[in-house]
């Protein structure tokens, strides 16, 4: 098949399965975690277990977050300002056209979230997969997602994470 054949071939596949974003383009950085096999390989979990729906849940935070967050704090100063760098994100879809699909990385990191012991009367740490997506609204910061056992836990910006 030839690249462009290939190309229009995989954008329909995934616009069957309803996805904005294609988990096998995901990037997986080995940083983060001492164990780099143990990490990669809960990245590579995440992947497998990528659904429309799981997408969906994360990309409609993101753009709560890019409402609730970003914009109500750091938005627009005046209407010019508003058209060029902050504009109406209503649905996942809009949000993935703004920020596009370039750069998906994806890293493991011990400790991103706890959970209570099932033996005992205690939190224990877990580790997460920290999935960043380009944020063309906070470059030096970066949106990232948190995944948990492959769901989705919540979003904010990546130096929340670390």
């Amino acid at each position: 098949m030839r690249s462009g054949v290939l190309e229009i071939y995989n954008t329909r596949l995934k616009m069957q399965n309803n996805e904005l974003l294609n988990p096998r383009d995901f990037v997986i950085a080995e940083s983060g975690c001492e164990d780099t096999k143990k990490a990669v390989s809960a990245c590579q979990k995440l992947i497998k277990s990528w659904t429309p729906e799981l997408e969906n849940q994360m990309l409609k935070a993101f753009v709560k977050l890019y409402y609730d967050k970003m914009y109500q704090r750091w938005g627009p100063d005046d209407e010019e300002e508003s058209e060029e760098y902050w504009p109406k994100i209503k649905s996942p879809a809009d949000l993935i056209k703004y920020t596009g699909t370039e750069d998906v990385t994806l890293f493991a990191l011990e400790d991103a979230t706890y959970v209570k012991s099932k033996s005992q009367d205690r939190y224990e740490s877990r580790m997460g997969v920290i999935l960043e997506l380009n944020c063309p609204w906070d470059e030096d910061h970066g949106w990232a997602a948190l995944f948990a056992d492959e769901k989705f836990v919540m979003v904010d910006c990546l130096d929340a994470f670390l």
